[in-house]
Parts: structure tokens; C-alpha cells; sequence
């Protein structure tokens, strides 16, 4: 594979742009998706959230851009060693590059998992699950921002990135032309790892039968391990959103965000029953306040997150 490390996907910065509103990206067709920058499409998702107060998204894509020339300067003055020493990189141009990128995100900037994010999700704040939370003063992330960031550095390079999903998880991929090489980027922690497909057969949840038959049944509309398209990405930061709307008990605004997620990504299964689910409970809550009862909606975040672990095994 050839490349110019100094080749951009785009011939601008994304910072020379306006950052698209949600309301205008939400607009859209699902097809005019992909000319928007993956982080500016993530940021217009945290606005208004618990944790994006004086969110500034001009600020992130520099912050963004910045990164991507160091990452190519890096990248540069390694070319040499690379050639000279391809075994130590699997013989791969594309291992190294994401070896590279990886690295100086997180031995030059401090790019991290947050840690007590690891065994359980929570939606309380924005900056956990959305790219702010890694472009901030913590620069800590989880699941669904640490790839997300991958992708956005790496297409500024005019990498072929896109995400993907597996059950309770998400990461990066390098997916180059047609006959060319494909690697699943883990860079949750230190360093990087390169799984194949079928390593997410069994982790982070083991398929099963029925699993394993479903998706087949889905073809090319298939949830897991599949590349996803720009619309069915920004699907996937809005149902982010709707999960914080919906534990600040923004509750009208979460049923539309499910809605919108639904629309860009019609074949996923979640989505609108999320939107369905809700909508049962604020009538519940409806006709309980209207008899002078408590209404059950307002749970607590413990039992929130105990029903939303159904949303990982469904991703």
C-alpha cells in the first residue's frame, strides 16, 4: 500500500467550516450524511447535555486537526523504520499507521479509558460516552467515544476508517478498497490490538445460535461486524444523546432522538423500540400522576442502568 502520510480526506481543515447544527443534520437525507466531518456530527450530538456546557466545537475540531498534523509528523519520520523492519508490524502498512496514530494519542496526549467506566456504563454525563469527553481537560473516554476519536484523527490523514459494532461494543477499522486489507482496531487501553472477526464471536458477549442465525437472516443489513455508513454512524452518536436525555428525564426529547437514530438506520432492531418502550412509560407515568400515584419513570439511576444493559447486548 502506498500512501502520503500527508494526503487529507478532505482539502480543507473541518475547522475552516461552521459546525453543522443537530437541527440541520437531523434535516438531511441519510446520503448527505457522509459529507460531514465524523467528529463535527459526534459534537453537534452533546449539545445541550449534561456535561457539554460551554461546549465549544470549533475549539474540538482544532484541537482535532492539531493532533492529525502531529500524528502525520510522527508518522513521516517513521517511514524508514517501518520499511526496514516490517515484521515487527505483521508486514502491514495499515497495522503500523494505526500502531503509530494510536501511540501518540496516547503517550503524547493522554488519551485514556476512563477507569471507572469499565464495568459499567453510565449516561449521567455527556463527556463519558460523546468525543468531548476526550478532547476536554480529562481527555478520558469509554466504548462509544475512544473509537470514534480513532476514526476522526485517521480520516484527517485519509485513512479508510469507518466504525463498527460487536454485541456491547464498538471500534474502529481500517477498510481499505475493495481487495484490500481490513483490521479491527482495539485501542481501548495501552497500546493497540488487531483482532480478526471472529474474536468478537466470543467476546465481549458470546454469540449464540439464534445470534448467529439472525444475523445471517439480515444480510446485508446485518448489525454487527459490518462497516458501518455515515448515517447509520451518526445514528449511533444519537442514540448516545437519547440515552442521556432520557437519564436526565428529558423524556420528550430522548423519544425523538430514538426516533431520528430510527429513521438514519431503519434496519436496526433497537432503535425504535427504545422510542416504543419510553413512550409506554411516560403514558404510565401519565395516567399514574393523573390518579395521584408516583409515577414509575422516575427510577433511579441504579435501576436505569440495569435496564439499559439490555442497549449493549443489542448494539
Amino acid at each position: 500500500m502506498a500512501m502520503d502520510t500527508r494526503e487529507r480526506a478532505e482539502t480543507r481543515s473541518p475547522a475552516e467550516d461552521d459546525p453543522p447544527s443537530l437541527d440541520s443534520l437531523l434535516a438531511l437525507p441519510a446520503e448527505e450524511v457522509g459529507r460531514f466531518d465524523i467528529a463535527a456530527l459526534n459534537l453537534a450530538c452533546a449539545v445541550g447535555l449534561p456535561g457539554a456546557e460551554g461546549l465549544d466545537i470549533r475549539r474540538h475540531i482544532a484541537t482535532l486537526d492539531a493532533w492529525a498534523a502531529e500524528v502525520d509528523r510522527v508518522t513521516t519520520r517513521g517511514v524508514r523504520h517501518f520499511r526496514n523492519n516490517r515484521a515487527e508490524f505483521e508486514d502491514s502498512e495499515a497495522y503500523w499507521r494505526m500502531l503509530t496514530l494510536t501511540s501518540v494519542l496516547q503517550l503524547r496526549y493522554r488519551v485514556h479509558y476512563r477507569p471507572d467506566r469499565i464495568d459499567e456504563m453510565d449516561w449521567r454525563d455527556s463527556r463519558d460516552v460523546l468525543l468531548h469527553g476526550l478532547l476536554g481537560e480529562s481527555r478520558a473516554g469509554t466504548c462509544p467515544s475512544l473509537p470514534v476519536l480513532t476514526v476522526a484523527v485517521g480520516r484527517r490523514l485519509g485513512y479508510p476508517l469507518r466504525l463498527a459494532l460487536a454485541i456491547a461494543h464498538v471500534f474502529s477499522r481500517w477498510d481499505g478498497p475493495t481487495g484490500g486489507e481490513r483490521l479491527n482496531i482495539e485501542c481501548h487501553g495501552n497500546g493497540m490490538v488487531a483482532h480478526p472477526d471472529e474474536h468478537y464471536y466470543e467476546w465481549p458477549v458470546r454469540w449464540n445460535p439464534e445470534t448467529h442465525a439472525e444475523e445471517a437472516r439480515r444480510g446485508p443489513n446485518c448489525i454487527y461486524l459490518r462497516s458501518l455508513e455515515p448515517a447509520e454512524e451518526l445514528a449511533f452518536f444519537l442514540c448516545q444523546r437519547a440515552h442521556c436525555l432520557e437519564v436526565a428525564k428529558r423524556w420528550d426529547e430522548a423519544i425523538v432522538t430514538y426516533q431520528s437514530a430510527a429513521r438514519l438506520w431503519p434496519h436496526h432492531p433497537a432503535y425504535p423500540r427504545y422510542a416504543g418502550e419510553l413512550i409506554i412509560r411516560r403514558l404510565a407515568s401519565a395516567q399514574q400522576t393523573y390518579a395521584g400515584a408516583r409515577s414509575p419513570i422516575g427510577c433511579s439511576i441504579s435501576s436505569r442502568g440495569r435496564r439499559r444493559s439490555s442497549f449493549w447486548r443489542s448494539l
